[in-house]
């Protein structure tokens, strides 16, 4: 599954240049930053610094070969596809049901029909949360689930409020006990071992970008006086989703009410992230609710082990 995902993303690289995408103003950053601007200081720019610093490290060490960064960059953001995987798998013990999961996600349009081989933040963060889901709930290490979701977190700002959603959410189904919250030393001990790298880490890069000239005007400021999108265009917006990405949405909802005891925590969380993401910013525009695609993926593949369950293998 991997490797057909990254042929599938591959495949037009050095045959297709989309000048349209969001792409442009990424590299170009990055591009600045190798010349030896200061971001923000130098040039405006909306976003957070992470991926533009990444970027352009990376981009320095290829000698700014953009073919290959290409295919580095759409083989990283398939490779989320493993922690999906890895997640559906183990709570469900269902080969079929995490398989398909992964290609549900690879399969998402509005995801893949050209960021993820067109260097978008969104898609880049993905993985990021792949991973942390991954140790929240699989491998049990909290310490890199909350740096996960820390690094998850510093690309974007949306993604803050999702992080701090999935920490909550998933702090608070741990705490109960037939019922009633229990908070007992070791769940005390687990949530620490969780917020601690988290707080720390996206605490210190604020500190560290917040002492950047023209921060707060180029990010905070543009923001606010940003012109607000109507909410009913922003249901239109989700309307006009639906024709291409009904089977990974309709998966993701539906698969986060059958979804295990478990897991409970991810249906809370992320439908209170798609809340946050479409009512509650200044903007919203389609692309955003890409950030949902990994959850939804898992999601959709405890609904697939559900239909599985029922013996419509053949028709599922």
């Amino acid at each position: 599954i991997v490797c057909g995902g990254i042929w599938l993303q591959t495949y037009a690289i050095g045959k297709l240049v989309l000048p349209g995408t969001d792409e442009g103003v990424y590299l170009y950053a990055a591009k600045l930053v190798s010349q030896g601007y200061l971001i923000y200081r130098d040039f405006f720019l909306i976003h957070l610094p992470f991926w533009i610093y990444i970027n352009s490290l990376i981009l320095s060490m290829l000698g700014w070969n953009m073919d290959l960064f290409h295919l580095i960059y759409s083989a990283y953001v398939v490779t989320a596809v493993i922690p999906i995987y890895l997640i559906v798998y183990r709570k469900t013990k269902n080969v079929m049901a995490a398989s398909m999961a992964a290609i549900i996600y690879l399969s998402f349009p509005q995801a893949m029909e050209w960021d993820a081989h067109f260097f978008a933040m969104r898609q880049a963060s993905l993985p990021l949360l792949g991973w942390a889901l991954y140790h929240l709930e699989i491998s049990k290490k909290y310490l890199w689930g909350g740096i996960f979701l820390a690094l998850f977190s510093i690309g974007l700002v949306t993604n803050i409020f999702m992080a701090i959603l999935i920490i909550v959410a998933w702090s608070f189904f741990c705490s109960i006990e037939s019922g009633h919250i229990n908070i007992t030393p070791t769940f005390k001990r687990v949530v620490v071992q969780i917020s601690a790298p988290y707080v720390a880490i996206v605490g210190v890069y604020f500190v560290v970008v917040g002492a950047i000239p023209n921060f707060y005007p180029n990010v905070v400021g543009y923001q606010l006086a940003n012109k607000a999108v109507p909410f009913l265009s922003r249901i239109e917006y989700l309307w006009e989703m639906l024709p291409l990405n009904w089977v990974i949405e309709l998966g993701g909802i539906v698969g986060g009410v059958v979804a295990p005891k478990s897991m409970k925590f991810l249906t809370l969380s992320i439908v209170l992230s798609l809340l946050t993401i479409v009512f509650l910013s200044r903007t919203f525009y389609p692309h955003y609710i890409v950030v949902l695609g990994v959850p939804w993926a898992i999601l959709a593949g405890f609904l697939l082990d559900k239909i599985l369950g029922f013996g419509l293998r053949k028709i599922a």
